[in-house]
């Protein structure tokens, strides 16, 4: 993330506070208002800097209104940080928040989640539940990422995606009886012939295991990739005149398209997800980079708006890169500061802002054309072969599936 707040706004020998104040730039940024014992009075992120200030401070500038306290009073000075895009802003506000003004800073974390579900094969018993990660982490439960699959848009998306792959992979719906096992109770399904009844010694619980495990490795799949290996199983079947299983493959590629959606189309295991955010930087006709992981939002580059291929290729292997190096560097459990940066991220990618910009995945990497296309469409240069109107379904279309908007 950026360095923190900067600019130091303070009276001069013969000039007020407010004076000074009007050498803020009139650009987008994060603003502190500080007493004398450098406490801070107010922490905001602004699309004006020197209007917000000038506002707060007692002087309006005639078309904002000042409907708010005047805080010339009890503010000695102001520190702020000029950002390219709210994102950044976002992101520098909850750094500056979390140690500046703790109660405001969980009052934002309550729009804030970031849903999961855990699944672990190796748990006892071995079954999904649903997590908010900010509060679960918050709370001081220790959560592996290995076992943590997300972002998923909201505490419902969350559900329904557990209940696929209970659909899926025939896993236990009723995990009171698998703690028991196996000395519990089987359910209707056994007698289905959807489940083969760990719970009551039917079957062993390593056979379920490895089935949790199936269910693991699927989450973490792209739902493209996990359709073309049943089309393809489908397609030997049909020609080996296997019909019954060409049919049963058949179901399935219909049970795993019946549970995509946009709500789990960032979704993958948490150690190894991984996004690409390119939003408008402080520079005219740049964007500024960002590599995502569960535990970080850290500022990569600065990059001029008109990339070649050849330069989009590069940049796109640089930032793969950076992003493997954080997610290989810390095997722990979430900390609560890491978990409630994935909460204000899993926001940006489910409630992308209507500014230019957007994000990208980097595992599975994405095509440079993408990342060029990114690039652009943040810095506000256009392409010689876009049309002055091109619709945003058509830049998305190029961006391709699990892009921001």
């Amino acid at each position: 993330m950026p360095a923190l707040l900067h600019i130091l706004i303070e009276p001069g020998p013969e000039s007020s506070l407010c004076d000074s104040a009007r050498t803020l730039p009139a650009r987008p940024g994060v603003i502190a208002f500080e007493k004398g014992d450098t406490s801070t009075v107010l922490l905001a992120a602004t699309g004006n800097l020197r209007r917000f200030a000038l506002t707060r401070l007692g002087e309006p500038d005639g078309v904002t209104p000042a409907k708010r306290e005047d805080l010339s009073p009890v503010t000695a000075r102001l520190r702020a940080r000029v950002v390219g895009a709210s994102f950044e802003g976002d992101a520098l506000y909850l750094e500056e928040a979390r140690t500046r003004l703790p109660e405001a800073y969980r009052a934002t974390l309550d729009t804030r989640k970031a849903w999961c579900l855990h699944l672990d094969p190796e748990a006892s018993p071995p079954v999904w539940r649903r997590v908010d990660l900010v509060g679960a982490c918050a709370r001081g439960q220790q959560l592996s990422p290995g076992a943590l699959f997300g972002p998923i848009r909201e505490h419902d998306s969350a559900s329904r995606l557990g209940e696929h792959l209970d659909d899926l992979f025939d896993l236990c719906r009723t995990p009171k009886e698998l703690e028991a096992a196996p000395h519990g109770r089987a359910c209707a399904y056994k007698e289905m012939g959807r489940c083969d009844a760990p719970c009551d010694g039917s079957a062993s619980m390593d056979v379920y295991r490895e089935r949790v495990r199936d269910a693991a490795r699927f989450i973490s799949t792209p739902v493209s990739l996990s359709l073309s290996a049943v089309e393809r199983r489908m397609e030997r079947a049909a020609i080996e005149q296997d019909y019954e299983l060409a049919s049963a493959l058949n179901e399935r590629a219909r049970r795993i398209r019946k549970g995509a959606g946009p709500a789990t189309s960032w979704t993958t295991s948490l150690d190894r997800f991984a996004v690409l955010g390119a939003f408008p930087s402080t520079r005219r006709a740049w964007a500024r980079l960002f590599i995502c992981t569960a535990r970080h939002i850290d500022t990569f580059a600065d990059v001029r708006g008109d990339l070649t291929r050849s330069q989009a290729d590069e940049l796109l292997s640089a930032c793969a890169a950076r992003a493997r190096s954080l997610l290989d560097r810390e095997p722990a459990a979430l900390r609560p500061d890491e978990a409630e940066r994935l909460g204000l991220l899993s926001h940006a990618l489910f409630h992308p802002p209507r500014a230019a910009g957007g994000m990208i995945s980097l595992d599975p990497m994405s095509d440079a054309s993408a990342l060029g296309t990114l690039v652009r469409r943040a810095a506000k240069v256009r392409d010689e072969s876009e049309s002055p109107d091109t619709p945003p379904d058509t830049l998305r279309a190029e961006l391709g599936p699990g892009a921001g908007a």
